[in-house]
């Protein structure tokens, strides 16, 4: 019967185990949903900001363009063969400060180059952002089936364990009735 009784507490130790796998599992899968929750919502929020930020770098680009054509060797060029009272060629006026035109043209291209690379790093930040969530959420649904099969690996162990507990206690009844011994207290329970 002692045999019986080891056999039982160590049945009962094995489901204890087995509880504990799926309850290590449960909270697994828990945290992995968090990451696909968190990163979702991050998603959400690069995806309302990105297209804003796109566009603003598209009219950066083209102020540019229309800057650094301003500002050009042609132009510069045009504005440097204007005689005074003489319509310009190009806009009609008959004045010209040509010296504070250029000053304030090369300005304005420094300024415009500026600003688009402050949009190219804001925008290559968010698409970069958007891609490490992604990555994220692959990442956590990837391990899910892992979780799923540790878990029902838990729960089999589980009922495995149950089932031979509930064996040996019946035949440690069944012997300590046969022999006339009380049954003795048995504190754990799978």
């Amino acid at each position: 019967i002692q045999g019986f009784i080891n056999d039982a507490k160590d049945d009962a130790d094995d489901a204890a185990k087995a509880q504990n796998g799926i309850a290590s599992a449960d909270a697994e899968k828990v945290g992995q949903d968090a990451v696909i929750q968190e990163a979702n919502e991050s998603i959400a929020k690069i995806d309302a900001k990105l297209p804003a930020e796109v566009a603003r770098l598209d009219e950066a680009r083209r102020s540019l363009e229309l800057s650094e054509a301003a500002g050009s060797e042609s132009a510069e060029h045009l504005r440097l063969r204007l005689k005074d009272g003489q319509p310009c060629p190009v806009c009609g006026a008959t004045e010209h400060r040509v010296t504070e035109v250029d000053r304030h043209l090369k300005a304005r291209v420094d300024t415009d180059r500026q600003r688009v690379a402050e949009l190219e790093v804001a925008v290559i930040s968010l698409q970069t952002d958007r891609a490490q969530a992604n990555a994220r959420i692959g990442a956590a649904e990837g391990s899910l089936p892992g979780i799923a099969r540790r878990r029902s690996d838990c729960e089999a162990d589980l009922t495995a364990a149950r089932r031979r507990w509930g064996a040996s206690i019946t035949v440690i009844r069944s012997g300590c009735g046969e022999i006339g011994v009380t049954i003795p207290s048995l504190t754990v329970d799978a």
